[in-house]
């Protein structure tokens, strides 16, 4: 689904998140390879189009925060912060009805970065605009589905985790009404 993101993040191209989504992850266990074990791709820094570092790193990271590449935060109605080594991408995504959703994109620097001559904030804003191009024509695709006779539901993948969790969080809010 994301061939760029798949690069950058070897694991996702085998399908997979993290390494317990792979049932026989115990035959990889002693492989630090990153198609295994998640995080970035070796010699890779962060989320941009080469994987470099666009700002500043911010201190207090360690070498597994590092090798990781991102950290979630996810927040009910739908908000989720990723955290990289040199920049923070906040997402907001809110439905304006049925089939029509807005999506929010905002992109924190420390000052620092921003003052750096060699910022190229494109290599970032440009990264993550193509991976949420595939997302928004997946979910296009999806939609279609929907209206596919005779769909009563779907199946949500082990992946899918957060899609869970926003729907249990709506069955929450529609009981408490």
């Amino acid at each position: 689904m994301h061939p760029s993101l798949s690069q950058l993040v070897p694991i996702y191209g085998r399908g997979l998140v993290m390494e317990g989504d792979d049932p026989n992850w115990h035959l990889t266990a002693d492989d630090p390879d990153p198609k295994y074990k998640g995080g970035l791709r070796r010699g890779a820094s962060t989320w941009s189009l080469d994987g470099q570092l666009v700002g500043v790193p911010f201190s207090g990271l360690s070498d597994e925060d590092r090798r990781r590449g991102a950290a979630y935060v996810t927040n009910l109605p739908p908000v989720f912060i990723v955290a990289h080594a040199d920049y923070v991408r906040v997402v907001r995504v809110r439905p304006l009805g049925p089939e029509l959703t807005e999506l929010y994109v905002e992109y924190l620097f420390s000052a620092e970065s921003l003052a750096t001559p060699q910022f190229e904030l494109h290599k970032i804003v440009e990264f993550a605009d193509k991976v949420m191009s595939e997302d928004v024509a997946v979910c296009e695709l999806n939609q279609h589905g929907l209206r596919a006779a005779p769909h009563v539901s779907g199946v949500l993948m082990p992946e899918e985790h957060i899609v869970y969790q926003f729907h249990q969080w709506i069955a929450s809010e529609m009981a408490r009404a």
